[in-house]
């Protein structure tokens, strides 16, 4: 039986009167008996708040509060005695989130195929396709951020493919010379660090977000560490695999190597990682503020 305005448990849970805290911790509360045996139906209720307590299976938690408390979560003038902690469903797949993924999926295609998302450099491609992958991270976290990176690897084993650059049989299983191994080498510069980057850009969103509370601050920090991460994934990975053929490639000694791969690293990715924190603070704001208006109506 609590009847300290100052408990923590009481506090905690008044704080789901407010949108965002109900929205972070994905639980709302319902007022009176009608609706608590709606909730109950549906196996929506965390949690019971009552003056007395009810006949309900003993697996059910229930806290008894005095009147005076249970007024704080009233909005009501007469309180029916009994308020409801419950659980929001999860859509995860809904329309909107499969709508907003395919556009993106497109935009990268429609990058990939015309070639405008890959700028050709004397050794390797720069690109901007990376982009669209922070922005569906962001909007849709990291499972989207995954997916879409696997499309930028699509993309990228085509363009390697159908206008082989000098290490296109990095990111193209058709242009290597080593057989299986080299196929899985540049499946997995190609394909999956573009998936990995995508997870972890949604990761980073969240680690930012939650550090900063604001926008402005979380979405370039989150484009500029995730374009930094990928392009390392990418030339790491092709010096710790491709590190001979990668000085074939140069006409240099293996030991030239982690130099040249470094050069790459600071001539392309911080670049790269620039324009990605330019362009998705702004594209990203306008994008989340969107998405922040549809979910009200």
């Amino acid at each position: 039986y609590i009847t300290s305005r100052t408990n923590s448990k009481i506090k905690e849970l008044l704080e789901l009167k407010d949108p965002k805290t109900r929205k972070e911790k994905g639980q709302f509360l319902v007022e009176g008996f009608h609706l608590l045996e709606m909730a109950l139906e549906v196996n929506q209720v965390d949690l019971i708040i009552t003056e007395k307590p009810l006949d309900l299976p003993s697996s059910m938690d229930q806290i008894v509060v005095s009147s005076e408390i249970l007024k704080k979560f009233s909005s009501v003038m007469n309180p029916q005695g009994v308020i409801a902690v419950c659980h929001m469903e999860k859509r995860k797949m809904n329309t909107r989130y499969m709508a907003t993924l395919a556009m993106l999926c497109g935009v990268l295609l429609v990058m990939g195929v015309t070639g405008i998302g890959f700028i050709p450099l004397p050794v390797i491609k720069a690109t901007t396709m990376h982009i669209p992958v922070i922005l569906g991270a962001v909007l849709l976290g990291p499972g989207a951020g995954a997916v879409l990176g696997g499309v930028f690897g699509l993309c990228s084993i085509w363009v390697n493919t159908t206008s082989p650059g000098l290490l296109a049989f990095a990111f193209s299983p058709f242009m290597t010379t080593e057989g299986l191994p080299g196929v899985l080498k540049s499946l997995w510069i190609a394909l999956g660090c573009r998936i990995l980057f995508g997870a972890i850009a949604g990761w980073l969103w969240k680690l930012f977000k939650k550090l900063t509370k604001q926008d402005y601050v979380a979405l370039p920090l989150t484009a500029a560490v995730s374009t930094i991460c990928h392009t390392i994934l990418v030339m790491g990975s092709i010096y710790v695999l491709l590190a001979q053929q990668y000085a074939q490639a140069k006409n240099v000694a293996i030991t030239a190597v982690f130099g040249l791969v470094m050069g790459t690293v600071t001539a392309s990715g911080i670049p790269e990682a620039i324009i990605a924190a330019i362009l998705v603070t702004v594209i990203g704001k306008a994008l989340l503020h969107l998405s922040e208006r549809m979910k009200k109506r």
